[in-house]
């Protein structure tokens, strides 16, 4: 740090200079990026605001320029330090794309923080069991703007962030007067600048640059340049190098000077006088294995002086206006509304469309050294998410430096899938940019599979939306070709000739069988893999293979619940979702990101998916809200109640900061950056394309006036529409690409008219129609106006669609047996039962009609069924029993999964910790005592069952500690002749003892007390075989058998035939003795077994 003081600033710079030409000699390192590309008006979006019936190009800015002044963000006074925030602030926002700024203080001393999109760095973590790295963006540094004369009242001190011009306005009081400060990041490029304007008197004003050592993760250094410069360099080594310079410079001003001060920060000093404006111009260089960042930030400088800065920002204002005018919606609602364009604010700023880096989960503003979640990309759906929303807003050149992170990691997933003895690239649930993994340990990557297939979703949206060949080429089909080496190793036949996914629906829980999520994802990748291949004319030979996996891939799992079908996440779960009602929706993943109802002609699937919405509730769910509304406009959910619980959601939130804030940003729950998810759901309800044919306004209420200007669809088009007085007044339609459109009337009992806008005139075009969908052939940059037809032929009656398998509520399983799939156990007091089964209609009537209905049994040896749907078990084990119909000429079928007990299981236990602490923090039933008799993460009903290994101790139970003080009681109810308890120690593989929430096996309990008592009162200790008894340690492997005693023999524990309505479980108290080693004193699974 004694640098800046030894030297002056030339002598810096000559040395900083020979260091840098010396590293970029050795490293030859250049991934330098353009950043100062202004994206162009497509010539067809051109020519449709030209052809627009109703504005014209300058008319149409007016318009949407005065909306975005309606949200306008005010400050009017102090803003609390930004230091302690993680996520996107609540404070003034702007941004570049490169650059991005926020700021906090009074109006004597303004914070400007400036984060750089590529400054991310690594850091390790030594105090896990298992040391590993990670990498997180980090802060870059802050302008401390002082205001020497500043008045004693801050009467008139504000901060206006204006969305439209994509800049924050200052207004700070001075002793006679004001000092208005104007903070703009310049679009796609690295420069910051603050234009000052002194009112009334002069401003003395000083402004220090300051950087903080995280971690003392940083080598920083600040110098001065010359009178009116002054830097600082910040740089980063470990297994990622990344170095940044930041260089400040004065223009205009009086009474200049470049000072340090005693903490060796650079300053700058200088007065602002009426009438004399003042410029501060802000330059950041640098990145991944750069070397001449500092003199790159100087010479960024040289370039700038008052002519230049009025172009700058002149290309600033046409870049920002560009991008609104890309698209734009006005639909009468402010809330709606102020969340929308703030989204899309928050995307304009953050994404640097030609970096290799985008923004993380905790989005581009970074003022804290651990940004929440790491700020990486979280790709089971997070690091997603965000970039959703670009194509039907017309925005996808924002996609680049998310595809480009993607190509990125390609050399770490092949490497990650030799490790795993796979083919193809394994993505982990966390990455970062430059293809690094954000945790150091990804052994378990292949649990959840999906997330490498997930990630290429917007690869293949950006060729449906635009058709763009060169992107297809260049990212999505490579991209694509590494998922269809992994899906080829990973796809399994059964023994019923269906191709099957062995992985997890969720994070890390892995032992699914055909999640559903993954399905959907699998299904899109080889759709499109068969279309994209024969575009670019590659892997014919490849073709009739995925084909046949899309032939015969499994079904979307479902369950009964209530009567009613849903989706499950997965074939071996019972439960819709894991965590029941209210729970994350990933369930419905394969509707919305995988667009599994796209194409779907029945309403079947629409079906399901409602009840699942409906079931589920999730609409306040903090995972939920990038996901939930779009899934439910798929679902044509009713579209005044959709925008009624968004609206709630935005407004009134679970959280106080789950609201739309002052500066128009949202995060849902801790989260950040996926906030703006929102935007997909709004423009689908709108218009969209998802299935090939164009729906105007088809979720959307009639009774809502409202309009849209070049929502973009599916085939490369561009619509504009508007609805006004319940009447479908306005659409009008660009071809890009030229091709067929297809599209569905937006006027109810009526076909549609088509006409070309040529200019002034108006050509009639052949349309043709069936099954109510219209289609025309389009040309190249045409312009096509839609109006209402004559009326159109009275459409089909409501066809049924599925068959659901009604369940007497004797045999109807419930959690108290397994979390496994299961829908009638036969248990030796209950050993037949009568199955009805419901008809649904595609108008969601329902019917019994018996007769019609053929059920037959796979296993008659374990349970057999008559004519009239009568099962009855004559064996043990698991069968299942199909039933087929054909009503209306539409043939139908469903299955119903059927467990025969031999043993006597005692159900309905209940559960509890005599630590009344552990009970409280362990509220959710998934990691409360209730799991260990619920058995959750068995495989079936009985003790045979097997039991998966989990990490995020899903279906388990853990206390802090043994002993009489932390009791496991367990009550069966009622008195039974007890036999056998049986044991399933804490099945949590060791390797995951780095989620210190968890622990390993070690954290399995050893060796126990088992008391019983008939009354609760009197106790009874057990001393069978196997006293004193020590439990055997969990393997840590996936399905294991009840672990029981240790020895030898995993033999149950035996009561022969006690007395007693009440169980209980004491650990010795001792870690290491109560316990296998770990500090925590847990299982997995306990079953009873009774004697008649």
């Amino acid at each position: 740090m004694m640098f800046g003081k030894q030297f002056n600033g030339k002598c810096q710079r000559k040395i900083v200079l020979q260091i840098s030409i010396l590293c970029v000699f050795l490293l030859q390192v250049n991934v330098q990026a353009n950043a100062n590309r202004l994206p162009e008006v497509p010539e067809g979006e051109k020519q449709f605001r030209a052809n627009d019936t109703r504005l014209n190009y300058t008319e149409e800015w007016g318009v949407l320029n005065a909306k975005l002044a309606n949200y306008q963000s005010v400050y009017d006074g102090p803003i609390p330090s930004l230091l302690k925030v993680n996520t996107i602030p609540d404070a003034p926002i702007c941004g570049g794309g490169n650059l991005t700024l926020t700021l906090d203080g009074t109006h004597r001393e303004v914070n400007y923080y400036i984060t750089k999109s590529d400054f991310w760095v690594g850091t390790l973590q030594p105090t896990s069991i298992f040391p590993k790295t990670s990498i997180i963006p980090a802060r870059l540094c802050r302008l401390a703007l002082t205001v020497n004369n500043a008045a004693q009242d801050p009467e008139g001190f504000r901060h206006v962030q204006d969305m439209a011009n994509a800049e924050v306005r200052s207004t700070l009081p001075l002793t006679d007067g004001m000092l208005h400060v104007r903070s703009i990041a310049l679009a796609q490029k690295d420069l910051v600048v603050f234009e000052m304007k002194a009112e009334g008197s002069g401003a003395s004003v000083n402004v220090r640059l300051q950087a903080d050592n995280d971690n003392n993760n940083f080598f920083i250094i600040e110098g001065v340049h010359d009178d009116k410069t002054v830097w600082l360099r910040k740089e980063h080594s470990t297994h990622v190098n990344v170095n940044t310079a930041a260089a400040l410079r004065i223009l205009g001003g009086k009474n200049v000077r470049t000072t340090y001060s005693d903490k060796i920060e650079a300053n700058l000093s200088f007065r602002v006088e009426p009438g004399q404006p003042a410029t501060l111009v802000f330059s950041a260089k640098g990145g991944k294995d750069e070397y001449q960042h500092l003199e790159d930030a100087i010479t960024a400088l040289d370039r700038v002086d008052l002519n230049t800065i009025a172009r700058l920002l002149k290309e600033h204002a046409d870049w920002w206006q560009n991008y609104w005018l890309k698209s734009w919606i006005d639909i009468t609602d402010p809330a709606i509304e102020r969340y929308y364009y703030g989204a899309l604010y928050v995307l304009g700023c953050s994404v640097d469309i030609d970096s290799r880096v985008a923004p993380g989960l905790a989005g581009a503003w970074i003022t804290h050294p651990r940004p929440k979640w790491g700020g990486n990309y979280t790709m089971n759906y997070n690091g997603e998410a965000p970039f959703w929303s670009l194509f039907s807003a017309n925005r996808g050149e924002l996609i680049l430096p998310y595809a480009r992170f993607c190509m990125d990691y390609i050399p770490s997933g092949r490497r990650l899938a030799k490790e795993l003895k796979t083919k193809g690239i394994v993505m982990p649930v966390m990455i970062g940019p430059w293809g690094v993994c954000a945790h150091g340990l990804n052994g378990d990557a292949l649990g959840q599979k999906s997330n490498a297939t997930m990630a290429a979703l917007s690869l293949i949206w950006n060729y449906e939306f635009y058709r763009d060949r060169s992107f297809l080429e260049q990212y999505t089909y490579p991209y694509m070709s590494e998922l269809l080496d992994f899906w080829e190793d990973n796809l399994e036949l059964d023994d019923t000739g269906r191709y099957v996914i062995k992985g997890a629906a969720r994070e890390r829980d892995w032992g699914d069988l055909n999640p559903g999520p993954t399905l959907g994802y699998v299904r899109k990748l080889l759709k499109s893999a068969i279309d994209f291949s024969e575009e670019l004319g590659v892997d014919k030979d490849r073709r009739g293979l995925w084909q046949d996996y899309l032939d015969r891939l499994s079904d979307y799992p479902t369950v009964v619940v209530n009567g009613n079908m849903c989706f499950t996440e997965a074939e071996n779960r019972m439960e819709v979702s894991t965590f029941g009602t209210g729970d994350n929706p990933v369930v419905l993943d394969h509707v919305y990101p995988g667009g599994s109802l796209d194409q779907e002609i029945s309403d079947r699937g629409r079906i399901i998916a409602r009840n699942t919405l409906q079931y589920l509730g999730s609409w306040n769910q903090g995972n939920a809200f990038s996901r939930v509304f779009s899934q439910a406009v798929r679902a044509e959910w009713p579209g005044e109640d959709l925008l009624s619980l968004f609206k709630k959601r935005i407004t009134t939130g679970p959280g106080p900061h789950e609201i739309v804030r002052r500066n128009n940003t949202f995060i849902n729950t801790d989260h950040s950056f996926e906030g703006v998810g929102g935007i997909e759901f709004i423009n689908t309800m709108l218009a969209h394309a998802h299935g090939g044919v164009l729906k105007v306004f088809d979720v959307w209420p009639e009774n809502r006036d409202a309009s849209f200007e070049r929502l973009r669809v599916r085939g490369a088009f561009l619509v504009s529409g508007e609805l006004k007085g319940s009447n479908v007044s306005h659409v009008e339609v660009l071809s890009e690409k030229g091709g067929m459109c297809r599209m569905e009337s937006c006027w109810p009992g009526h076909d549609i008219s088509v006409d070309q806008v040529k200019g002034d005139s108006f050509k009639s075009v052949k349309i043709s129609s069936k099954a109510g969908v219209y289609a025309w052939d389009t040309v190249p940059g045409g312009v096509y106006k839609v109006t209402i037809g004559k009326k159109a032929k009275e459409t089909v009656n409501s066809l049924p669609v599925m068959l659901v398998p009604i369940i007497d509520a004797k045999a109807r399983v419930g959690l108290q047996y397994t979390d496994a799939a299961l829908d009638v156990l036969l248990t030796p007091e209950n050993r037949s039962i009568q199955l009805e089964i419901d008809i649904i209609r595609s108008d969601e009537s329902r019917f019994r009609m018996p007769s019609k209905c053929r059920f037959s049994s796979r296993n008659k040896k374990i349970a057999k069924v008559n004519s009239g749907g009568k099962i009855t078990g004559v064996g043990s084990g698991w069968t299942t029993v199909d039933v087929e119909a054909k009503i209306d000429g539409v043939q139908m079928s469903c299955s119903v999964l059927v467990y025969v007990l031999a043993n006597n299981v005692i159900s309905g236990v209940d559960a509890v910790c005599t630590d009344k602490n552990v009970n409280v923090r362990h509220e959710y039933w998934k990691n409360s005592p209730k799991c260990l008799v619920g058995a959750g993460g068995t495989d079936g009903p009985d003790i045979t069952s097997l039991h998966r290994a989990n990490s995020y101790l899903v279906g388990m139970f853990q206390m802090n500690k043994g002993g009489k003080d932390s009791m496991l009681v367990f009550d069966f109810g009622k008195v039974y002749l007890l036999d056998e308890m049986w044991v399933w120690n804490y099945n949590c593989p060791d390797d995951y003892r780095v989620l210190w929430w968890v622990g390993g096996t070690a954290c399995g309990m050893r060796d126990v007390t088992v008391e019983h008592s008939e009354d609760g009162q009197q106790w009874t200790q057990l001393e069978t075989e196997g006293y004193p008894f020590r439990l055997a340690k969990a393997t840590g492997k996936q399905w294991m058998p009840a672990s029981n005693l240790d020895d030898g023999k995993n033999s149950p524990i035996r009561f022969h035939s006690a007395k007693a309505r009440y169980v209980r479980l004491i650990a010795d108290p001792t870690v290491g003795v109560g316990t296998w080693g770990g500090n925590k004193f847990s299982l997995s699974a306990v079953r009873f077994t009774y004697i008649k």
